[in-house]
């Protein structure tokens, strides 16, 4: 499924979600209203270095950021193998993958940066 995102779009593989499209859908709009912070989906995550990176991912907090190196680190990989794995990500904003970002960049995402960095001003400035 397709969900417009500020200025993007991102593809979220619903076959990973045992919830219905609407259910989806409205917690994303819920979220990008500043009513959510997590979502309540049941997510199955992918298998193998994929796997273990998004479960990394979907660790990050709410309103906080991890480095690529950072992340590279606690996992043992390559930076670049780790930017690869978040590109694929299955499922972006539901698995935070734009929490992760570069040293001194935002850093890529799969609709743009300029998406990834509204995300990530939408929720530095949720205050509850």
């Amino acid at each position: 499924m397709i969900v417009a995102v500020f200025s993007g779009e991102l593809v979220i593989d619903e076959d990973l979600v045992n919830q219905t499209e609407n259910e989806i859908r409205k917690q994303i709009q819920e979220y990008l209203e500043k009513e959510r912070k997590t979502f309540s989906l049941d997510t199955s995550f992918p298998g193998g270095g994929l796997g273990l990176v998004l479960r990394k991912a979907s660790q990050i907090p709410y309103r906080e950021t991890r480095t690529y190196g950072a992340v590279a680190d606690e996992l043992d990989i390559d930076k670049l193998k780790l930017g690869e794995y978040l590109d694929r990500n299955p499922l972006p904003l539901i698995i935070p993958s734009h929490r992760v970002v570069g040293e001194n960049s935002i850093g890529s995402y799969e609709a743009g940066r300029e998406v990834k960095r509204r995300l990530l001003e939408l929720e530095r400035g949720n205050s509850d």
